[in-house]
């Protein structure tokens, strides 16, 4: 795939989205924090300092199954108590996501906001918090997802680096693949990965994972790498 660099980032702002038409921008290639919508086939690695291509992904939920590494964290996290619900940011949640972002050394996010928008769980569609609670109800991850009719779409993830030897990133990603497992959801959009090695590789460790073409085209994630 050729890559044109100055026409491949597109953006729209959309403050209000039916959840049928969500589910047809996310197949499309389109992200969104908040009102604020991306679509970009190509994007700058830092680290080796070039252009490289961006590969939109998703789990197609009916192919999905645990992998045996996968199995092992859920049996090792099963004293962990998983809840999703409201997305609401407070003290708590604002403290722990100060404490996760200790973990980057470049592109540091601001806030949660920056991913959320003014309006968390309502604009521009349904979303909600995964939320994860240890023996003593200490919370000590948590993820954040849209909801549309048939699919959901991870939006992002923070955790207390303190229990990051619980892989709670992993925890709340696999806890979405349930929720959509058990509402009915044909796909969990995973954002994004590259064609080059890259922090974002943890993604392409899924069964059922599907790849975005450019083409309108959603494949089997294995033809496409």
């Amino acid at each position: 795939m050729k890559l044109d660099f100055e026409n491949d980032f597109q953006i729209g702002t959309w403050r209000q989205v039916l959840p049928a038409d969500m589910d047809k921008l996310w197949a499309d290639g389109w992200r969104n924090f908040g009102e604020h919508f991306f679509r970009n086939r190509a994007d700058y690695h830092e680290a080796i300092q070039r252009w490289v291509r961006v590969i939109p992904l998703r789990i197609n939920v009916e192919k999905f199954r645990l992998s045996q590494h996968q199995q092992k964290l859920l049996k090792k996290q099963k004293a962990t108590e998983v809840r999703y619900q409201p997305i609401v940011i407070d003290a708590e949640r604002e403290a722990m996501f100060e404490k996760h972002t200790t973990r980057f050394k470049r592109n540091i996010p601001e806030a949660l906001s920056t991913f959320l928008g003014d309006a968390p769980g309502i604009v521009p569609c349904p979303a909600l918090e995964c939320a994860l609670y240890d023996e003593a109800g200490k919370l000590y991850g948590a993820s954040f997802f849209g909801v549309g009719e048939e699919a959901i779409s991870s939006i992002y993830a923070t955790f207390d680096i303190d229990f990051e030897g619980k892989s709670p990133g992993l925890h709340t990603l696999l806890a979405e693949v349930q929720y959509a497992q058990m509402n009915q959801k044909k796909y969990v959009y995973l954002g994004y990965s590259y064609n080059v090695p890259s922090h974002y590789d943890y993604k392409k460790k899924f069964y059922g994972l599907e790849s975005y073409d450019w083409n309108g085209n959603w494949i089997d994630f294995a033809r496409l790498v």
